[in-house]
């Protein structure tokens, strides 16, 4: 699985997911801000003729389309009006390319269909809930792992419905540390300990509560001395990594900025020497929706 890493990690910083994070997903800027407004500029260098985006050399697809969507939308802008010879963003997800079966693309696919004011139940023929439905166990389970399952509660949450028995299980996956790993038994990292604080405060869970405490204790451990946060191992810290705990403090009711090692977590996100992700590699993506 490879990742589009200067892409996705320049619109995973402007991506606010307003519908977990709630107002605090805002902090610290404006979408009228200069950092968001060049961040766009970007965006609209790497939108290819058929609405979609991807780096220069690469061909567009879903999930790359999908982060830059949900950018586009997070600063208040209008997917419909950002266009490449007539074709729009939102023209994008009603064609062939942008189809997808994976669980994690699926339940994405809702989260960004409710974004653009559509109704996942019947959009462009295909009731995506139905098809997310499908994905879920008896036990509440998305999938075959963590990744999977946090996404598959994003759909549920963005579509109204109730996500407690899947909050359940992913309680239950908690490793001693406090975080999560990408699948069952594997080692904590922070993205998908960030992304499963916001899918469990999203569906409910108190920000007081034990897991979510946990989680945060976790990731206090897990700061680097430059302020940043890294996505397991011995990888160095990313702007993609940093923005996913971002909003998992916002959704937590922290504030970011009062993350300190040597410098906050903010500093390290938006310096311009920050690192994007690297490597080729990519065990399962973390929140960077790899296929599931």
């Amino acid at each position: 699985m490879g990742r589009d890493r200067i892409l996705r990690s320049t619109f995973v910083v402007v991506l606010l997911l307003a519908l977990i994070a709630g107002a605090a997903a805002a902090f610290p800027l404006n979408a009228s801000d200069e950092e968001v407004a060049d961040a766009q500029e970007y965006l609209r260098s790497c939108q290819r003729d058929n609405g979609g985006f991807a780096e220069e050399g690469r061909e567009t697809n879903p999930g790359t389309s999908w982060f830059a969507t949900m950018a586009i939308i997070a600063a208040g802008e209008d997917p419909e009006n950002w266009t490449v010879n007539g074709t729009s963003a939102a023209d994008y997800w009603t064609s062939e390319e942008a189809e997808s079966d994976g669980t994690a693309e699926i339940a994405r696919m809702v989260t960004l269909i409710v974004a653009l004011g559509e109704d996942p139940r019947d959009f462009a023929g295909t009731d995506y809930m139905a098809l997310i439905r499908e994905r879920m166990g008896a036990d509440g389970h998305f999938g075959d792992h963590i990744y999977t399952h946090y996404w598959g509660m994003f759909a549920l949450v963005a579509a109204g419905e109730n996500a407690t028995l899947p909050a359940e299980w992913l309680k239950g996956q908690q490793n001693d540390d406090g975080g999560f790993g990408w699948t069952p038994g594997v080692e904590s990292d922070p993205d998908d300990t960030a992304a499963s604080i916001m899918a469990l405060i999203a569906a409910g869970e108190p920000a007081d509560s034990a897991p979510i405490q946990d989680a945060l204790a976790y990731l206090d451990e897990e700061q680097m001395e430059d302020g940043g946060f890294n996505f397991g191992g011995t990888s160095t810290s990313n702007v993609a990594s940093d923005a996913w705990v971002i909003q998992a403090l916002a959704a937590a009711g922290e504030d970011p900025s009062q993350w300190e090692k040597t410098a906050p977590v903010w500093s390290a996100t938006s310096s311009p020497s920050a690192p994007k992700r690297g490597g080729s590699g990519g065990r399962k993506g973390s929140p960077t929706i790899p296929a599931g």
